[in-house]
Parts: structure tokens; sequence; C-alpha cells
């Protein structure tokens, strides 16, 4: 998964993994660091890495999560939208992963015809889950993954021929 925050008129994307109960997050000097974050009733996240744990006030905004940490504010916002393919592109049938993560549905088949929009295969990655919907109608060609296995950000997960 990628995150970006932005402190002053920096902009710093890091990638984020979910690995058992942790995160492994690398960040941008090639270090990592495993923690773990839990969010508190009162607008707090407990954030422990080794044995430190701190208490970190949140606020969300309509597009951003806003961190206050060491007498400074991180704003946390989602990625860079992907753009939309053009027309001709968009009738490529290989769909990617949109993060890293579980494989935790497979809704159809190969060989299965499929509408535009109909959702095919759901990706959890800690607790969110994200549905890859069918770009056009057409008939399921090629299954890349099943229930319960493990994707990488862009993997190849399932291609749709249109009809």
């Amino acid at each position: 998964m990628e995150v970006r925050y932005r402190y002053r008129d920096q902009s710093i994307t890091l990638q984020a993994e979910q690995i058992a109960d942790s995160l492994r997050v690398s960040l941008p000097d090639g270090s990592a660091r495993f923690v773990n974050a839990k969010r508190c009733a009162d607008n707090q996240l407990s954030i422990t890495e080794g044995e430190r744990t701190f208490r970190v006030p949140f606020h969300w905004t309509s597009d951003s999560v806003d961190f206050a940490f060491g007498g400074r504010t991180f704003k946390f916002e989602p990625p860079p939208a992907i753009e939309k393919p053009s027309s001709q592109s968009s009738r490529s049938g290989v769909l990617t992963a949109p993060m890293v993560g579980t494989v935790t549905e497979v809704l159809v088949s190969e060989g299965d015809e499929v509408r535009a929009y109909q959702p095919l295969v759901v990706i959890e990655a800690m607790k969110v889950l994200a549905a890859i919907e069918s770009p056009f109608q057409g008939t399921v060609a090629k299954l890349y993954s099943a229930k319960g296995d493990r994707v990488s950000h862009g993997a190849p997960v399932i291609e749709i021929e249109p009809i």
C-alpha cells in the first residue's frame, strides 16, 4: 500500500505492507520499521514500535488525516489518482491488484460472462477491502489468483476478454 504525507512543502511517499499483526513501513532513506497501530476511542492512535508506544492525536478531513507528533503536524493523503485509460486502452482485459493484500473472494470462474462494473475479485489489506470490477462486458479468460493468495500491487489478478 502506498501512503503519502505532507510536511510543509514536502510530499513524501511511503510503502507499507501488512506482515502478521504489524506494518512494515519502508522509509524514503531505504530503512524499514515494523509498527503496530491501534485506534483509541479518544481520536488518538496508539503506535508501537519495538518497546516504545506513542499516543498520537489525529483529525480526519474530507481528503486527509492530520497527525500531531513531536510538535509538528503531518498531513496524510491518499496516493495520486491513477489517470483513466484512453478508450482504446480501456479494452485491455488484464486487471491488476490495486494494493498489496490477500485475495479474500473470487466471485467468478474462467469462462463466466460478466457485465461492466460487476465485482470479480475482492482483496483485503489491513481490514480494507478493495473490489476489482470488470471495466466492460466480457468473458473471464484467466484467473491469475485464487482465494487466500497474497498479491503485490500491480500484479495481474484476472483477465477479461471483451464480447
